[in-house]
């Protein structure tokens, strides 16, 4: 008959995404035949049985863990919010952007006992759109991430304090909900915040389309390679006396820019020789970056069997066992490389550095290369009471290195 409820038009994929289906039917309804499409490919087929027969059959279908394993990150390649190091360019991410839908037909029980689909019942859903945010039961909607349903200036994915800090040879990488957006801006200030130069950049889609876009705007993206299409203004060569810049998102009309999204800050500051620069995934499935400057050491943890054999014995020489004879062995050797970061950081960066520690995809800038690494399991604090910094830890596994068996 219809489908009384759906999903929001853009939801998170950590969440149930529930269809109820109404059916109405002087048959003996049993199931719903369920397709699911994601990117515009069946996904999986199965059986739904109904749970109300009141007035109406009633079926409620859960998309969610199919659509969830069908949009990144995944464990076999790199996620595409995180672009280029040292590249500018816009790209579409399309594997952490998914559209779906869902079809069901009437499975009902025939006169003669079998199941059978009924012929031209099939119902097709609206076409939804779901990406891998973490959301909480109390902030379920992505309306404050999406224009049209904004009330004021919505967000970016790539979240954190509204300003922070980059130096000139590190990248930096933004992801938003481009519906109702066509262009990005820059604006940059010199040290005593008199404005010396701007961009408006194309961002490739019309307003009405439903993409999450992703674009480079760190210091060595805009003096490196790639291309952007400038709608106004023009790109820095040289740092050399920008104090910090601004980025929004927002509208672009023959000659007039109008800012849709919240206003962010970059400030640029230099950075310390061990100074180690981290991107990964954050809880909206945009990419975060940060540099960590505090106190940072790097170990091997060794695991592996110690035994003890009987060395050779020759009674022809002196001694009859040479000093290099194995007496301790040690097999099943295996090495882990840690990186052991402890930084103090202000309270209002704790409560976005913590995702870092539970990310799914991270990465270090390992002179100008994305390394994968993980993050240890483990508790740190984030926030301390009364206090104007935190030490925040988290232990980086950058690699495993296992020994010839003996």
């Amino acid at each position: 008959m219809s489908y009384l409820y759906e999903p929001a038009r853009i939801s998170a994929a950590s969440l149930p995404l529930i269809f109820r289906n109404s059916r109405t039917t002087t048959a003996e309804a049993e199931y719903l035949i369920c397709d699911i499409y994601v990117s515009q490919g069946k996904r999986a087929t199965f059986r739904k049985p109904w749970f109300s027969s009141a007035a109406d059959f009633l079926f409620d279908i859960d998309a969610q863990s199919v659509v969830a394993r069908n949009i990144a990150p995944y464990t076999y390649e790199k996620s595409t919010i995180f672009g280029l190091l040292g590249v500018k360019e816009l790209y579409s991410s399309t594997d952490v952007f998914a559209e779906y839908y869902i079809v069901t037909t009437l499975e009902v029980r025939g006169s003669d006992g079998y199941l059978q689909s009924v012929s031209g019942s099939g119902e097709t859903s609206s076409t939804l759109y779901a990406l891998p945010a973490v959301r909480g039961i109390d902030s379920i909607s992505m309306n404050a991430y999406y224009s049209p349903s904004a009330g004021g200036d919505f967000k970016f994915l790539t979240t954190g304090p509204a300003t922070q800090q980059v130096g000139t040879q590190e990248s930096f990488y933004i992801s938003w909900l481009s519906r109702g957006t066509n262009a990005a801006q820059l604006l940059f200030y010199n040290a005593g915040g008199t404005q010396v130069g701007s961009a408006v950049i194309a961002t490739a889609d019309s307003v009405n389309d439903e993409r999450l876009n992703s674009l480079s705007i760190g210091p060595a993206n805009l003096t490196g390679t790639g291309s952007l299409v400038i709608l106004d203004g023009s790109l820095p060569t040289s740092f050399s006396n920008i104090a910090y810049y601004t980025y929004s998102a927002g509208t672009w009309a023959g000659s007039a820019y109008t800012r849709k999204s919240d206003l962010r800050r970059l400030d640029i500051v230099p950075r310390c020789g061990w100074a180690q620069r981290v991107y990964w995934m954050g809880t909206l499935g945009g990419c975060e970056q940060y540099t960590f400057q505090g106190q940072i050491v790097k170990k091997q943890q060794d695991t592996g069997a110690v035994g003890e054999v009987a060395p050779r014995w020759n009674v022809s020489l002196t001694p009859p066992t040479p000093t290099h004879a194995r007496g301790l062995v040690k097999t099943e050797n295996e090495g882990e490389l840690r990186m052991e970061i402890r930084e103090s950081i202000p309270t209002e960066y704790g409560d976005w550095l913590r995702t870092l520690r539970k990310s799914p995809e991270v990465y270090l800038d390992d002179a100008g290369k994305y390394r994968a690494v993980v993050t240890a399991p483990g508790a740190t604090n984030y926030e301390e009471g009364r206090q104007a910094l935190t030490e925040f830890e988290v232990t980086l596994i950058t690699g495993r290195e296992t020994s010839q068996e003996l």
